[in-house]
């Protein structure tokens, strides 16, 4: 059973949606989202198991006022899912339409000596034998392939086809998977990586673990990339509270717009190469992609500026 305390007439069908999105691999962010709602209910002293729209709406109102539109959305989204489960099983749910977020968020794209500068930053920091080889590993695959951090913690010994050089994704965003290829370096430093530590190649086991045998979490990624950014001299500038900064899943923007990039110096539209970039980031639609075309339009000329040329269609991994 799920580890937080519902108090509200849900709180069987709270804690029973969690412990199924669990088992599906997803990392539980909508918990604070329905212990909001959970706390609401009780405050409201719903004794009806039954979520109508005046209940909803009554509950969004609520919500601080200075809360991001984005954010909202985030909240309405987890919301959706939860009521659909509660009507899947049978109990009456309001399901609210999704309004448009508003795209203030401009991801932070490195440039490719940045990128040098990251890697070896990764590669010279201090830990324990293990985990000072995990993070390098870490690092790489999240620019060469685009790869979500979840997805990289989530990667089994047995989805890596070190024979073909390609990792299969497993339940990734949409629950589907896809398989992408590796750079041939990258292949063979994760299959020195295996032999190092005595890894069967051929095991379930999970591909990378902390000092404690346990999965490594997506804090200790956060706080090892902070590490590397002041390493290499990459400040983080000054945002408003909550605002999201330079983190690791700008690496995966980085992986887009490199791509787009590497498609245009080599004469290629990059609305014919879109698809192939899609089905490699694993995007639901096209609108996911299109936005890596705006974002590389709009900061072109400062990447053809900081850049060098790519000899691939995607980026290549520093050593």
């Amino acid at each position: 059973m799920s580890l937080v305390a519902f108090n509200s007439i849900f709180k069987t069908e709270f804690n029973n949606y969690l412990d199924l999105r669990t088992a599906q691999g997803h990392m539980g962010k909508e918990r604070h989202i329905l212990i909001s709602l959970d706390s609401f209910l009780q405050q409201s002293k719903c004794v009806e198991k039954i979520l109508t729209s005046s209940v909803i709406d009554n509950w969004f109102a609520g919500l601080p006022k200075n809360m991001h539109a984005n954010t909202k959305i985030v909240y309405i989204s987890h919301y959706t899912g939860f009521a659909k489960y509660l009507n899947f099983i049978g109990i009456s749910a309001f399901l609210p339409e999704r309004p448009s977020g508003e795209q203030t968020y401009m991801p932070y794209i490195f440039t490719t000596e940045e990128i040098d500068t990251l890697f070896r930053a990764a590669d010279n920091l201090r830990s324990t034998k293990k985990l000072s080889m995990q993070f390098p590993l870490i690092i790489r695959l999240l620019y060469s392939s685009g790869m979500r951090v979840g997805e990289v913690l989530n990667l089994k010994m047995s989805d890596v086809d070190f024979n073909e050089g390609i990792i299969l994704i497993r339940n990734g965003k949409g629950n589907k998977d896809r398989y992408i290829p590796l750079a041939p370096g990258l292949n063979d430093m994760l299959k020195t990586y295996c032999i190092l530590i005595k890894k069967d190649i051929f095991s379930d086991d999970l591909l990378f673990k902390n000092s404690k045998n346990e999965k490594l979490t997506t804090t200790w990624v956060g706080t090892n990339f902070n590490r590397c950014l002041f390493e290499a001299g990459i400040s983080k500038p000054t945002m408003q509270r909550y605002a999201r900064n330079i983190c690791p899943h700008c690496l995966r923007h980085t992986f887009a717009v490199h791509s787009f990039r590497n498609q245009e110096r080599q004469g290629v539209d990059v609305y014919a190469a879109a698809p192939l970039i899609a089905a490699y980031m694993g995007h639901a639609t096209f609108r996911d992609t299109e936005y890596y075309l705006r974002l590389t339009d709009e900061i072109g000329m400062e990447i053809i500026s900081k850049t060098s040329n790519y000899a691939n269609v995607f980026p290549g991994v520093p050593q």
